[in-house]
């Protein structure tokens, strides 16, 4: 294997070991028994996803704004235009592969939040070694905020990665 290969399959299972981690967190909480409304907006954000997703999977039936209107008439939660738009065409993504659902979601936000966390592994690694990047992943991860984010449907799990992984390019 080469050296690329290898971090890369280093990077994948950090990202797996942290994803464990979070998924075994938001189990323990609940977090896939309790309905949607922790926050106001989480409703928006799912049937927003959501209306993304059916407008993809029938293949654009109609104009986009159109197709929004209506589906606003029929699931009046949409909130596409609040918020910036590619948490919803990555939430449609995830969708249109895994089923939908509030636990695949969740699901999601578990692995952006081990995203970010794997990232971090990298940046503490380099510095102080893998026992530490991983200790420094999980501790992040266990961080109150985080189990908050990680347990809504919100933006904010795909937010935090892009802001993380930009800081880190900028630094």
């Amino acid at each position: 294997m080469t050296g690329r290969s290898c971090r890369l399959v280093e990077a994948v299972l950090v990202w797996l070991l942290l994803l464990a981690i979070d998924a075994g967190l938001l189990w323990v909480s609940g977090a896939f028994q309790g309905e949607l409304g922790v926050n106001s907006d989480e409703p928006a954000h799912y049937v927003t996803g959501l209306m993304v997703r059916d407008y993809v999977a029938a293949g654009a039936p109609s104009a986009p704004m159109r197709y929004a209107e209506d589906y606003y008439l029929h699931y009046p939660k949409v909130a596409l235009g609040h918020f910036p738009p590619f948490f919803y065409v990555v939430e449609a993504a995830w969708m249109l592969i895994f089923p939908v659902s509030k636990a695949s979601v969740l699901v999601l936000l578990a692995a952006l939040t081990a995203l970010t966390a794997t990232l971090l592994y990298f940046v503490v690694r380099m510095e102080f070694g893998r026992l530490a990047g991983i200790a420094a992943g999980s501790v992040m991860i266990a961080i109150p905020l985080i189990r908050r984010l990680s347990g809504v449907v919100m933006a904010e799990a795909l937010t935090l990665p892009l802001a993380f992984g930009a800081a880190i390019c900028y630094g």
